[in-house]
């Protein structure tokens, strides 16, 4: 990841914080000249910066790298990792604005203090700073943030504008039907509950390139406005600065982290200081820009928050989006200088601006060629943004206030750019996908589909489901059929079955059974759902509680298309197909979690169904895993604001004939997976997510299974097959002894370090379904004792080095607190480029390391001891490896009442060793 090098002053920082007892470094910044004088204070180093230092990381690691900083050299991408870890959120403070006027108290901070003359220009800043309201619409609070720029020119993000604006470029803008917008100056803590916003009279432009819009409004001549400095963002001399704008609490973020930056209080305005850093690149309405980066610590609601440089007053950049604990973006005054448009809207540049040409130019070209971009859009149009226009006025929000934070933008789209808010320029249509009117009747889940009786599951509580106009709770579409949990306004479970023979999927020849041949539309058109008049609107979420931008939620089906979509005409295949779009076969999953691992997910094991299946019939029955403590998500429904429970993990069971019995295999997937399908024989990488069927219903506590299935599980039957035949219960067994160890959390000695964290792999599946990682970027970890174990980037890891059936002791090798130990050991345990023994020992401080058990720790090198490859060394010759002691039933007593000692004391590397070695007859 391409973070910009720190300062000297961070360095000064680091070192403070890597100094036990020793004396503090802070800085007295010399404003006006830009240079800094350093004095010593006292030994107090937890008031600037923490004592703790990232995990993994120790602090002489810390010392070292502000060393290298202070000498300037260059730091690795682990290295500025660190400087990343420590500086957010500790040093970002949001400081509260009251009476146009602040106090920083934070002692990293000191120019910043009432006085100086930082706090004077910043203070003169912070009128010309409004709340962005929006009329029209009570589920929005308000809109963002904007700032004046000009006489009565207001400047805040396009993505703000468009919650109550229509159009692109500075032709044809018009407000939507019956809304409208505001700024008010006045939102601050403490201070009078209503407002007194001043009316946006026009939209003057909306930036086809840049996330940024002009506002006219008036009245406000008197405050003045600010004026932008467009210097270039320098990555090598970040300049100390300050957002102002009015951060609002985001559900997606770590609750915990937020209260300790903001105190608890949101909604008002805040000063928010930080360093202006160089450029990175970012998707913006679906094109990268190249960004200028801030450090301050934002939230949702500074959308369009404006960048004061602390040592000029001048305006730096207007803020747009941000992704949590990583960075922050801003549109670079150094590019508004470069428009020409901008510059003669009359943005104000001390310098002068100097208009060029640049990459926003083919952007607004269209909308310069006499293109209407301000066209109001059609009823059925979807403006796709932040936030997005539905028709009628309404307005359709992930999250009221602000959306472009961008938590869930981690994973594969950044590398070397990160994903932000926002859509293209042009609308899409939001069309309802082809079906049968509700009316006509429907036969819903057949349990004589497989010609064995397969029955629904039973909800124990009824009386908490949706009921239809006769009392009945099975809502009945083509193919499939769902209960809901009214109060949840989620499916409790769906009931399908399933024909993937292709004489079903395409009976009929010369039509087109691809998505746009069945749903009937058009490319580019977005499905709207459509809710079931059948039940009450308060118990379904409606198509606009779910929105298009992918920051928030995927439209989860749990009922798929490709499942159900068969029939013995086109006709029969189009109407169930249709019938998939009802928002009660809708659930909300993360984009990080729906699609975070295309090959280990929801729609994978949908997928592997499928393909598994060939020309069988099956049955399907799935749904959402709903707890109370579940959490809580703030949206839009129809009628307005709403919180709605968000499921973490998702089960699915399916039950297919063989012969004349039934066999039922159960899943429990977590919500970091995602939307494809899986297997009747299931392969290795799937069995780690089987649950029993028995034990699936204690944990949903809401619904029964019919005896033939519970009877029909296959858990055992697959994890007593191949390499853990005979197995299941002596792992079971060894689960049980260490049920309740609790991670450490604090090594009682050391345990070396890993460098290189976070953990960056991906996930793959071979030809034969067998899940590999490929490892992005380079990892070590370093014993007590000094010896480093590095992996280099690209390393292929497939988890072999520890045998199949201790993976669910602690989790598999690429999950849970092991993940870390078990890749190094991986690599190892494939080139042999160190003994064996040494290999497996540093696997067993690789794992105390990472916070596993001592029990565990224990058991889990008696494994790969034991069980785990082996290869000799001749004088420094390589011997072609060879497996350990064959893994097989027999050895179920004596590996229990190994773990069993293991479990209950605390032995030593080379007391196990023995304990393997006897076991195994080995003299």
């Amino acid at each position: 990841m391409d973070k910009p090098l720190p300062t000297a002053r961070f360095a000064r920082n680091l070192l403070a914080s890597a100094t036990p007892g020793g004396t503090t470094l802070t800085e007295s910044a010399r404003l006006d000249g830009g240079g800094t004088a350093v004095e010593a204070v006292g030994p107090a180093v937890e008031e600037l910066v923490p004592a703790s230092v990232p995990p993994g990381f120790s602090r002489d690691e810390v010392t070292a790298v502000a060393n290298k900083v202070l000498a300037s050299d260059a730091l690795d991408p682990r290295e500025k990792y660190i400087t990343e870890a420590i500086i957010i959120p500790d040093l970002r403070p949001a400081v509260l604005v009251s009476g146009d006027d602040f106090s920083v108290e934070h002692k990293a901070w000191p120019d910043y203090v009432r006085g100086s003359a930082a706090h004077a220009r910043l203070k003169a800043a912070i009128p010309k700073v409004g709340r962005i309201e929006v009329f029209g619409n009570p589920a929005i609070p308000y809109g963002g943030t904007g700032f004046l720029v000009g006489p009565d020119l207001v400047m805040t993000n396009r993505h703000v504008a468009q919650l109550f604006a229509a159009g692109v470029g500075t032709k044809g803008l018009r407000f939507i039907d019956r809304m409208g917008a505001g700024i008010d100056f006045t939102r601050e803590h403490g201070g009078a509950p209503e407002g007194t916003p001043f009316a946006i009279r026009s939209i003057r432009m909306v930036h086809p390139y840049w996330d940024l819009a002009l506002l006219e409004t008036e009245g406000l001549e008197q405050r003045g406005w600010l004026t932008f400095n467009p210097a270039e963002p320098d990555t090598t001399a970040p300049q100390r600065m300050a957002v102002i704008g009015y951060p609002a609490f985001d559900p997606r973020n770590n609750a915990q982290v937020q209260d300790q930056v903001f105190g608890g209080v949101y909604n008002v305005k805040r000063l928010q200081p930080g360093l202006f850093n160089g450029r990175r690149l970012i998707d913006s309405f679906g094109k990268p820009v190249n960004a200028a980066t801030h450090d301050a610590s934002t939230l949702g609601g500074n959308s369009g928050s404006v960048l004061v440089d602390s040592g000029s007053g001048r305006a730096l950049g207007l803020h747009f989006a941000g992704i949590y604990k990583d960075t922050n973006f801003a549109v670079p005054a150094a590019d508004l200088a470069r428009d020409p448009r901008l510059v003669d809207a009359g943005l104000s540049f001390d310098p002068a601006a100097s208009p060029s040409a640049g990459p926003w130019d083919r952007f607004w070209q269209p909308h310069e060629a006499g293109a209407e971009a301000g066209d109001p859009p059609a009823a059925d149009t979807l403006t796709v943004s932040a936030a997005t226009a539905t028709g009628a006025g309404t307005i359709s929000i992930k999250v009221p206030v602000e959306v472009e934070l961008s938590i869930s933008l981690a994973g594969a789209r950044l590398a070397g750019t990160a994903s932000g808010v926002g859509g293209e320029v042009q609308t899409e249509k939001m069309v309802e996908p082809f079906r049968d009117p509700i009316e006509l009747p429907r036969g819903g889940y057949d349990p004589d589909f497989v010609g064995l009786p397969v029955p629904m599951p039973t909800p124990r509580r009824p009386q908490e489901c949706a009921t239809l106009s006769d009392g009945s709770i099975e809502l009945k579409y083509y193919n499939y059929s769902v209960v809901m949990n009214a109060k949840r306004r989620l499916a409790l479970f769906a009931a399908s079955n399933v024909d993937a023979s292709p004489a079903a999927k395409e009976p009929e020849p010369g039509y087109r059974y691809t998505r746009a041949g069945l749903t009937g539309l058009a490319e580019g058109d977005v499905e709207k759902w459509f809710t079931d008049p059948r039940i009450r609107g308060t118990e379904q979420l409606p198509d606009r509680f779910f929105t298009k931008d992918r920051k928030a939620f995927d439209k989860g089906h749990i009922v798929r298309r490709e499942d159900v979509a068969w029939g013995s005409s086109f006709a029969e295949v189009r109407r169930a197909n249709g019938d998939t779009y009802f928002v009660t076969n809708c659930s909300p999953q993360t984009a990080g979690f729906n699609r975070s691992n295309r090959k280990d997910n929801w729609g994978a094991l949908e997928d592997l169904v499928l393909k598994q299946a060939k020309t069988e019939r099956y049955c399907l029955f799935a749904g959402p895993v709903l707890k109370d403590d579940d959490p809580e998500f703030t949206g839009v429904d129809d009628l307005g604001g709403i919180k709605i429970r968000i499921p973490r993990k998702y089960w699915k069971v399916v039950v297919a004939r063989d012969g004349d019995a039934l066999k039922t295999f159960a899943f429990v997937l977590a919500q970091d997976l995602s939307a494809t399908p899986m297997e009747f024989t299931v392969p290795e990488s799937w069995q780690r997510h089987m649950v029993r069927l028995a034990d699936l219903v204690a944990d949903l506590g809401s619904l029964d299974f019919a005896p033939e299935l519970l009877a029909a599980d296959q858990y055992d039957a697959v994890m007593a097959s191949g390499e853990t035949a005979g197995l299941a219960g002596t792992i079971e067994a060894v689960q049980a002894l260490v049920a309740g160890e609790a991670a450490l959390e604090g090594p009682p000695r050391d345990h070396g370090r890993f460098d290189g964290l976070p953990l960056r792999i991906v996930f793959n599946t071979d030809d034969d379904d067998r899940r590999y990682a490929n490892l992005l970027a380079p990892v070590a970890y370093t014993q007590p004792d000094g010896d480093n174990w590095p992996v280099p980037e690209g390393a292929w890891l497939d988890g072999a080095s520890i045998p199949r059936p201790f993976w669910s002791l602690i989790g598999g090798p690429f999950s849970g607190l092991y993940l870390e130990a078990s890749v190094v050991h991986d690599y190892y345990c494939d080139h042999h480029v160190r003994p064996w023994r040494d290999v497996h020992r540093m696997f067993y401080d690789a794992m105390l390391c990472r916070g596993v058990g001592g029990a565990k720790a224990r058991i889990m090198y008696y494994a790969v001891y034991r069980f785990g490859p082996r290869w000799d060394m001749v004088e420094g010759v390589v011997q072609p490896a060879v497996p350990g002691e064959a893994l097989t039933a027999d050895k179920g007593a004596s590996i229990l009442a190994d773990a069993q000692r293991l479990a209950a004391e605390d032995l030593s590397l080379e007391a196990i060793e023995a304990l393997a070695d006897s076991s195994a007859g080995r003299a």
